[in-house]
């Protein structure tokens, strides 16, 4: 395990973050409404509790339980991941659970093949570090 302190980790991420399509940057969203969409077809945002199902449900063996712990990660303002459609589709996410490890991550089978699953890695960690919370990685 390679355990990097928060400078570190943010010289890190910024080098990462040259790979972020510049069409995914956080922007309003087209109704003026919340950030979390882009003007383009794609764009950065957060889940919100409404999601929680559909969350669960990409999830290979998502339960009850399973469900019920989405929905408090969520509710709770745990740092996700997130990519939206111009329309508000979710397409790619992650989420951090209570412990700071990142998990769940999905990209919808249409969306595929694009790098959300990257960005949706770049964004969360991103907002991990900016919380000061300590950040790990695990090599193998």
């Amino acid at each position: 395990m390679i355990v990097l302190t928060e400078d570190q980790m943010g010289v890190v991420l910024k080098d990462l973050m040259h790979h972020v399509p510049k069409s995914l940057q956080m922007q309003s969203a087209p109704n003026g409404g919340d950030k979390g969409y882009s003007s383009l077809s794609e764009g950065l945002g957060v889940l919100s509790a409404h999601h929680a199902e559909q969350v669960n449900e990409g999830c290979k063996y998502g339960t009850e339980r399973t469900l019920e712990y989405v929905r408090y990660l969520i509710s709770n303002g745990f740092p996700t991941g997130t990519v939206f459609t111009d329309a508000g589709e979710l397409v790619a996410y992650i989420l951090c659970r209570t412990d700071g490890c990142m998990f769940n991550g999905f990209v919808r089978p249409n969306h595929r093949r694009k790098g959300l699953y990257q960005v949706v890695n770049y964004d969360l960690a991103g907002k991990v570090v900016a919380l000061g919370q300590p950040t790990a990685w695990y090599t193998f």
